[in-house]
């Protein structure tokens, strides 16, 4: 499906990315990630997609040593596309007249949930067979820009239009609610647990990362200084993109905060230049995904 190109790029600023024809495009980075102590080192980076165009939005699954990330050529509407770790091989896994976004396996589910955006403006939250076959509509009544997954029945989502909002929705009732306001986009569940961390602008401007545990939201780190707020978890903290570079913050299981603070990622190779972006880590904890503008 071809889509007009100024409707294509608004759908796309809409939704936090960046159109392949309009805007630099971004490549997906692949680490080896090791952790002692309050220290993580990243070795091996390996640049998987490698090519002109939008490549954004990698997911590991849980289960598989394959990597769900999405792409577009052109200018043209994005697909999921599957990497798979062992032999580097990439394939697309769907293929629709939308644009979809942030692949994400559904916990305790045989399905990927994804933004589909339509050529009309509308954003939501669509289920996926393991196959790339569509299923159903998870949440179409929102204009859900990012999401992640509490439990198999419960999403946090990223909703636009600004002030950006964080709501929970059960996907089986319907229930609705609102918890924050003025969020970022980078949305995780804690390694784990079933509960769900998210950026939120504060009145001096920095990023303070909080939880939601299905009660109640806390603090986690305050007053974090990136730019975009884009981060990820470890097994031992979090790993977040600085301007200068990637940063750990050691955290502890029960949710406390080291004293450490926030110490550069020890790099041995190349890295990359280029803004970092998205970064997701694979639940062995060794893998490290991150997007970089080319």
């Amino acid at each position: 499906m071809k889509v007009h190109r100024k409707i294509w790029n608004t759908i796309l600023l809409l939704a936090g990315g960046i159109a392949a024809n309009a805007q630099p495009g971004t490549d997906i980075y692949l680490f080896d990630l090791v952790s002692s102590k309050d220290q993580i080192t990243l070795s091996g980076g390996k640049n998987i997609t490698n090519r002109k165009g939008y490549d954004n939005q990698p997911s590991f699954d849980p289960a598989k040593n394959i990597l769900y990330y999405v792409a577009s050529d052109s200018g043209q509407m994005t697909e999921i596309f599957v990497f798979d770790l062992r032999s580097g091989q990439r394939q697309q896994l769907t293929n629709t007249p939308e644009g979809e976004f942030s692949p994400t396996v559904v916990p305790g589910q045989k399905m990927i949930s994804s933004i589909s955006l339509y050529a009309d403006g509308r954003q939501n939250l669509t289920g996926f067979s393991m196959e790339g076959k569509k299923l159903r509509a998870l949440i179409n009544n929102l204009t859900v820009g990012y999401h992640a997954w509490r439990t198999p029945d419960e999403v946090l989502s990223f909703v636009l239009p600004r002030p950006f909002t964080l709501h929970v929705t059960n996907t089986v009732t319907g229930r609705d609610t609102v918890i924050a306001t003025n969020i970022g986009r980078s949305l995780h569940r804690i390694p784990g647990t079933q509960s769900v961390s998210f950026p939120v602008k504060n009145d001096s401007g920095t990023w303070d990362i909080n939880k939601f545990d299905g009660k109640s939201v806390s603090l986690i780190v305050g007053k974090v200084n990136a730019e975009d707020g884009d981060m990820c978890w470890t097994r031992d903290g979090i790993l977040m993109a600085f301007p200068d570079g990637i940063y750990f913050h050691p955290v502890k299981k029960n949710g406390k905060v080291l004293k450490t603070g926030w110490k550069k990622v020890q790099i041995n190779g190349d890295f990359p230049n280029g803004k970092v972006t998205r970064l997701a880590t694979n639940k062995a904890g060794n893998k490290l995904a991150l997007v970089v503008s080319e």
